[in-house]
């Protein structure tokens, strides 16, 4: 919600009520979608997460974290942590699957951007960006299934992936893996909701045995491209 901004501001016409800037009318369209492959693992993007605080504030140069927390009757519990810094556009992001049951879980853990912005005519974003394998690619809504498709089913690097316009960007940020040669890079992830549209993230190998915990990394950035995009607006 942008507070201080209210639709009035745009048309006269329109009630005096805050901006949304994230509407959720189709389950796809959730921002920061988190989800398992595993067709016997809970629905992650419908389970009731239960955060651990009412608010948080932060101050100058300080930081800040909130808990959400889901746990199922079989014993798979999923803590998505968001650390915000103040004067920072990035929310950092761990998800920590810890498997205190006897099911093992298989396939992977993806997190997606909301499909709406990119797709809706009335959207803010009319391009899709990533930079995978050490390449940009940038897409719009009529080219990107055919550009993406040279990366779907195969080993793809993610480092950045996400949606923009000719001043704003919004983009899953995956956490730099250098000095994890053992960790598995993130991959492209591709779907196309039954609404329409594209929806694009990343995904990691999600295999978890009873007993055993992993972590998923993966920070969420919306902010003003930079002096250098901006320069030739």
């Amino acid at each position: 919600q942008l507070t201080g901004y209210s639709k009035r501001k745009l048309n006269p016409e329109m009630p005096d009520e805050y901006m949304e800037l994230i509407t959720m009318p189709n389950r796809d369209d959730w921002p920061m979608r988190l989800s398992l492959t595993d067709a016997s693992a809970p629905q992650l993007e419908n389970a009731p997460f239960v955060a651990d605080r009412q608010s948080l504030t932060i101050g100058e140069g300080e930081t800040g974290q909130l808990n959400m927390v889901f746990e199922d009757e079989n014993g798979l519990k999923v803590t998505r942590t968001l650390t915000f810094t103040a004067d920072s556009y990035v929310i950092g992001q761990t998800v920590t699957m810890e498997n205190e049951g006897s099911t093992a879980y298989d396939g992977y853990v993806t997190m997606r951007i909301n499909t709406a912005p990119f797709t809706a005519k009335s959207g803010r974003y009319d391009e899709m960006g990533a930079y995978m394998n050490n390449k940009l690619v940038v897409a719009s809504a009529s080219d990107a299934a055919e550009k993406l498709g040279d990366y779907r089913g195969k080993l793809t690097r993610v480092d950045w992936i996400g949606y923009m316009d000719q001043y704003f960007l919004t983009a899953l940020v995956m956490p730099d893996l250098s000095e994890r040669p053992e960790a598995s890079p993130p991959s492209l992830s591709a779907a196309y909701p039954d609404h329409g549209g594209l929806a694009v993230g990343a995904s990691q190998p999600g295999s978890l045995a009873p007993a055993k915990q992993q972590a998923f990394n993966c920070d969420f950035e919306s902010r003003p491209k930079g002096h250098y995009d901006l320069k030739g607006a």
